[in-house]
Parts: C-alpha cells; sequence; structure tokens
C-alpha cells in the first residue's frame, strides 16, 4: 500500500519547515506533491526520501539552489550515505566554486 502524508507530517519527518516544503514547490518545482481530493497536499514515501536526502546535502554545504538546477540524478552522486560518490569531492568543488 502506497502511504501518503500531509506537509505536517513530512516537515517533521525531513526537518524542513512546511513554508520551506511550499516555497520550493514553487519556487524551484521541487518535490511537487499530489493533492488530495480536499486539495491538500500528500507526500510518498519516496519524496519523503528524497527530502532526507536534501537534509544530508543541505547539512554537507550544498544549497537548494544548486541542488534544484543540477537535478535529482545527481544528487545521488553527492550523498555521502548512496555509496555511488566516487567523484563526490570534485562534484561538490565545482559547484561551490573552488576548482
Amino acid at each position: 500500500m502506497n502511504h501518503q502524508y500531509t506537509i505536517g507530517t513530512v516537515a517533521r519527518l525531513s526537518g524542513f519547515s512546511p513554508h520551506q516544503l511550499r516555497k520550493w514547490e514553487s519556487r524551484l518545482g521541487l518535490l511537487v506533491p499530489d493533492r488530495a481530493a480536499n486539495g491538500r497536499r500528500v507526500y510518498s514515501e519516496k519524496q519523503i526520501e528524497r527530502l532526507k536526502m536534501l537534509r544530508r546535502l543541505i547539512n554537507t554545504g550544498y544549497r537548494i539552489g544548486d541542488l534544484a538546477k543540477m537535478g535529482e540524478d545527481h544528487w545521488y552522486t553527492l550523498d555521502p550515505d548512496s555509496g555511488e560518490n566516487a567523484d563526490y569531492r570534485e562534484i561538490r568543488a565545482l559547484i561551490s566554486g573552488k576548482m
């Protein structure tokens, strides 16, 4: 069964405020949730996992705007917990302009 979560629950699970989630949706087009019959935002478990990844990346120094521009496919190469980060330092240096 595919569970759906309200923005308040997602905020508690991800560590981002509901305000941040709404702004990222409207300004950056990030993780646009489905809508329940009553019009409220509902998020999937997969979206919650993506938000947790964003939290890890932001905690390591990435900016949300840069992450949004590069696209989700690249997040996995940057995530220190993904196991797919062989080029982690090089990509991070390119993004931060230190190379």
